[in-house]
């Protein structure tokens, strides 16, 4: 690579450069000066998006012999991933104090994940998205375990390691057959041979085996079992994490891959996806309906969530695209949100978690349930939020390409979400509250809430510049 072409790559390089520092500075810090190792990981994060602020506006470009892309679409990606690394380097700082697992590999190990998750979006080769696909999953098994005196997260640490090995195994295998039907691993490669007369015969099992893979990361049915279980036994912080990063960056590489490498392919992963997408939101809200753990409500919800998400890539429109990424950004402010108030009233050994732990809680902590409550409503997708406007842009590409089912699915099942939504909301606002006094918070972690009521309702009644944001990003990708 010349000088040019190693600068697109100075946000990852910073991001990696500043995890290995703070694992250089773990041993020597004190209790006391843990506060820096928070501060280097956020600064990281910021000369990283001003990094990548200085590539907007040079235009689609190929390096790395083609392997990486850096285009509207990675950029608008990589941004998203930065702002979800920051946010929850500062949601975990007062819940690892208190827990006792403010360390330098925690921070570290969310900029790694970063870097993985920006690789899978600007990977245009199949052998580049599986390295960004392990980095990013070798960090979150740690992560998901970092209590490792605590049975509940070392279990889902264990589980998501085991079955996310399985789930690597068939993506390998299929980027393995996709290589055979192909004879290369790049995207153009795979898109040339799939366009020259009759489809290769192994083409099609590996592009099954590849939404397998991907299917894990997104919490697709039937591929999201193990998503309750990580999502409640894991530290919250990595859960609110682990809840909108990771499940982004797969859908961003499901995007390239299906665009870019097979878009003669659509009528046949359509119908695959079609199919996925009723049973994810379907399943996700049903068994929500009946949990009493707010966590893992909330983790059957991010399965609904991703169903609903599936229906912009079935529509496989502009539109529907444009509105994939508007809804990422909403549901990452919705996640962020909620999580972060769960961590924040958690309580030591993180088990105050229940519905019953939330009663009164607009007496205890006015603030809090209110943005908790601006959080579920928008979840709910009611009017006015921008989690309305996100299924409403969803959902009518899928009606404008002619998903008409798809979409009366979709809303039926947004309509069925509401039950455990307000439930909560009833709970906090109808309920006796317990003996005890008030909830506080930290200010950070308030500042967060006071910033996503903000940008919640904002996007509820001007869409507007997030979408033309959206829709040039998408530019790049179709």
């Amino acid at each position: 690579m010349n000088p040019d072409e190693l600068f697109l790559l100075v946000p990852q390089s910073i991001l990696l450069g500043a995890a290995v520092l703070l694992m250089l500075m773990e041993p020597f810090s004190r209790q006391a000066g843990r506060r820096r190792l928070r501060m280097v990981a956020v600064a990281a994060v910021a000369v990283a998006a001003y990094a990548l602020r200085l590539q907007w506006g040079l235009g689609p470009r190929s390096i790395g012999g083609g392997m990486i892309r850096v285009d509207g679409f990675s950029l608008f990606f990589q941004w998203l991933f930065l702002v979800i690394t920051g946010l929850s380097a500062v949601l975990a700082a007062d819940f690892n104090q208190r827990e006792g697992i403010d360390r330098g590999e925690y921070y570290a190990l969310l900029l790694t994940a970063c870097s993985g998750m920006s690789l899978m979006a600007m990977s245009a080769d199949l052998i580049l998205t599986f390295i960004g696909i392990e980095i990013l999953s070798l960090s979150t098994y740690i992560l998901a375990g970092f209590k490792r005196r605590d049975v509940a997260s070392g279990e889902s640490s264990l589980k998501y390691f085991l079955l996310g090995s399985f789930a690597t195994a068939i993506l390998l295998y299929g980027i393995a057959l996709v290589y055979g039907a192909a004879g290369s691993t790049q995207y153009q490669a795979i898109r040339a041979a799939a366009a020259a007369g009759e489809v290769p015969a192994l083409l099609l099992p590996g592009l099954g085996l590849l939404l397998v893979g991907l299917g894990f990361k997104i919490g697709l049915v039937p591929f999201h079992s193990w998503i309750p279980d990580v999502y409640q036994g894991a530290p919250s912080p990595v859960t609110a994490f682990m809840s909108v990063g990771p499940k982004a960056a797969a859908i961003a590489a499901l995007l390239r891959l299906l665009v870019e490498a097979l878009p003669g392919l659509a009528p046949d992963w359509t119908r695959l996806l079609w199919l996925m997408a009723v049973l994810t939101m379907t399943l996700g809200n049903a068994a929500a309906l009946v949990q009493s753990n707010v966590k893992r409500m909330l983790a059957y919800s991010a399965i609904a969530q991703a169903g609903y998400i599936l229906v912009g890539v079935v529509a496989n429109t502009r539109e529907g695209f444009t509105a994939i990424l508007f809804y990422l950004v909403v549901y990452t402010v919705m996640n962020l949100m909620a999580f972060g108030v769960v961590l924040s009233l958690s309580g030591p050994g993180d088990r105050r978690v229940h519905l019953e732990d939330y009663a009164g809680l607009a007496r205890r902590a006015p603030f809090v349930a209110a943005a908790l409550g601006v959080a579920l409503l928008a979840l709910a997708g009611i009017p006015l939020t921008g989690g309305f406007m996100g299924k409403f842009f969803l959902f009518g590409s899928a009606v404008k390409a002619g998903f008409v089912g798809l979409a009366v699915i979709a809303v039926l099942n947004s309509v069925l979400s509401v039950y455990y939504y307000f439930r909560l909301l009833v709970y906090m606002y109808m309920k006796d509250a317990p003996q005890g006094g008030a909830e506080s918070i930290s200010r950070p972690v308030g500042a967060i809430l006071a910033i996503g009521v903000f940008l919640i309702l904002w996007l509820g009644v001007g869409p507007d510049r997030f979408l033309a944001l959206a829709g040039h990003s998408i530019l790049g990708l179709k």
